[in-house]
């Protein structure tokens, strides 16, 4: 929207936008989750319920996004505030006709109680936070795959190293057959997109 107004024809040039490479990692962090989650389970996004852990910031947003407009049910979650979780949902629900839902978790009980029923887990906080840890993953009785993006140790996700590709994630409950995926992984994805496209 600002880059257009910016162009003086015959002076235009082609655009797309990656603030600090946050769309393609969000839509790499989705291919790679989604594809571990057809090869393992058999099933594809909007089979499933989705929480997305640092879901109001720009990684987070643009995965809730995807997500949501691919078909899971879809939450983006604060450490927080419940207030701006809200806030980002109703947002981008409108700008992009997605189906956003919002959630808090400042604490481990409320972590588990989110991953309890989630199909998936995404984890877009801020580098070097551990966000999930045994503990909690424990609690995630139907989890799938986990992705995290975090690739400053310690990692977002207890037991999902940088390198995973749809690596089993032990510490979640062994009912569910989960695995994990690491922030190498989406990265090698996020820069052949990002090549792609430029």
């Amino acid at each position: 929207e600002a880059a257009k107004p910016a162009m003086v024809p015959p002076f235009e040039i082609s655009v797309f936008a990656d603030p600090s490479g946050a769309f393609t990692t969000a839509a790499a962090l989705v291919a790679c989750v989604e594809k571990a989650l057809q090869d393992i389970h058999g099933l594809a996004l909007k089979d499933c319920k989705a929480v997305i852990f640092g879901g109001t910031g720009p990684v987070g947003i643009a995965t809730g996004v995807i997500a949501s407009l691919q078909g899971a049910e879809t939450t983006l979650i604060d450490h927080l505030s419940l207030d701006s979780a809200q806030d980002t949902a109703k947002q981008y629900n409108r700008r992009f006709n997605a189906h956003l839902q919002a959630g808090v978790a400042s604490n481990d009980a409320e972590k588990a109680a989110l991953i309890a029923d989630a199909d998936l887990i995404f984890c877009t906080a801020k580098a070097g936070i551990r966000v999930l840890n045994a503990n909690v993953l424990a609690e995630a009785k139907r989890l799938k795959v986990a992705g995290d993006v975090n690739a400053v140790p310690p990692t977002g996700i207890e037991g999902i190293e940088a390198k995973d590709r749809a690596k089993p994630l032990t510490l979640a409950s062994q009912a569910t057959n989960a695995v994990g995926v690491g922030s190498l992984a989406v990265g090698n994805v996020k820069y052949q997109l990002q090549h792609e496209l430029l």
